[in-house]
């Protein structure tokens, strides 16, 4: 079955609260000890608290991904190569350090970081040795989703400046994302099933809060809702349904 879609005020489960549903106190410790013995510094980003440092953290690795985004240019000396790992760190920031999830929400410019995601997934969604970077910035952007004030802030508006092609619109970073979103899923049909479910419960879990979309977002909607609403894929599988009640979810919201 797909992913649930997290409701106002959710946020998507970490791997020990998962994990504390199943086992019981003394069973989850040995586990937690085990796992600290094993990765130190996976134990040390668990234990990051302090605002500043997490504010740095996040900053360093944004100007890190702008870097690699902008070293494709005729300019650079040669290509940077570390996004990939840049965005796997973030992902388990972000899964096992709840307080780092707050400051960047509330402290930092989060569209900082919401650029180059949906650089990248454009870039590499053709790429099948990358495709595990394409789910990782899905997997980044379904937990930033459960935000309130992440979706609050892709209100902003889009200035043009992503180095990528796309026809040209007047809106905000959240049609940025609707129509990336949407160009993803279709240029990734041998996928679709699984990159589906995440686009449209990000989609979904940002609707509530967006003031406006633009009409060329609108149609990439309008889009996604014929892709699921075909017979052919609809009957395809006991899931597919599903994805027909999210995007009617994304319609009520916005409407």
């Amino acid at each position: 079955a797909g992913r649930r879609r997290l409701s106002h005020g959710q946020r998507q489960r970490t791997p020990s609260e998962i994990r504390a549903g199943v086992m019981d106190a003394p069973e989850l410790k040995k586990k937690e000890a085990a796992l600290q013995r094993r990765n130190a510094y996976m134990f040390m980003f668990k234990q990051l608290q302090d605002t500043d440092q997490c504010e740095k953290m996040y900053t360093c690795l944004c100007r890190l991904l702008e870097a690699c985004q902008e070293s494709g240019s005729y300019f650079a000396a040669e290509p940077l190569e570390c996004f990939q790992e840049c965005f796997v760190l973030l992902w388990k920031l972000l899964e096992e350090n709840d307080s780092f999830l707050k400051v960047i929400v509330s402290k930092c410019d989060v569209l900082q970081l919401v650029r180059p995601l949906l650089y990248f997934m454009l870039e590499c969604r053709n790429d099948a040795s990358k495709l595990g970077l394409l789910y990782s910035c899905v997997f980044i952007l379904l937990r930033l989703s459960g935000e309130r004030k992440f979706c609050v802030a892709l209100n902003r508006d889009y200035d043009g400046r992503l180095p990528v092609s796309l026809p040209s619109f007047q809106g905000t970073h959240a049609d940025l994302m609707i129509i990336i979103c949407q160009k993803v899923v279709v240029s990734s049909a041998e996928h679709l099933n699984s990159m589906l479910n995440g686009v449209l419960t990000v989609i979904s879990n940002c609707s509530p809060y967006l003031t406006s979309v633009s009409m060329l977002a609108s149609v990439k909607l309008l889009n996604l809702f014929e892709l699921v609403t075909k017979p052919k894929f609809l009957y395809g599988a006991a899931h597919h349904p599903g994805y027909v009640s999210l995007m009617l979810d994304i319609f009520n919201n916005l409407v």
